[in-house]
């Protein structure tokens, strides 16, 4: 997982130059949607810069895919993943 985690952080920083996300941010996500769910997550991520919040949906579906807990379900990762869709899609609009 942290290997992932690694992985996934270096390709943000590579594309977008210094991330702005919080150190270990993978695991505040996964803390998160384990203990408090979708709504709790997005909430969480919305409370950031627009680009990071590009960055942090990615992460967030990234960490719920590869990642096993009690509880687990795909309504979940389609909520966050939806809001994420539409993170993208207002900001293209906003740029475009």
């Amino acid at each position: 997982m942290r290997f992932l985690t690694v992985l996934i952080l270096l390709s943000f920083t590579s594309v977008y130059g210094e991330t702005g996300i919080p150190e270990n941010v993978s695991d505040s996500l996964y803390t998160i949607i384990v203990n408090s769910g979708s709504d709790a997550l997005i909430e969480y991520i919305e409370g950031f810069d627009p680009p990071q919040r590009l960055q942090l949906y990615q992460l967030a579906r990234e960490v719920m895919v590869f990642s096993m807990w009690e509880g687990q379900n795909l309504d979940d990762i389609v909520a966050v993943s939806e809001a994420g869709i539409q993170e993208a899609m207002g900001q293209g609009k906003a740029s475009g």
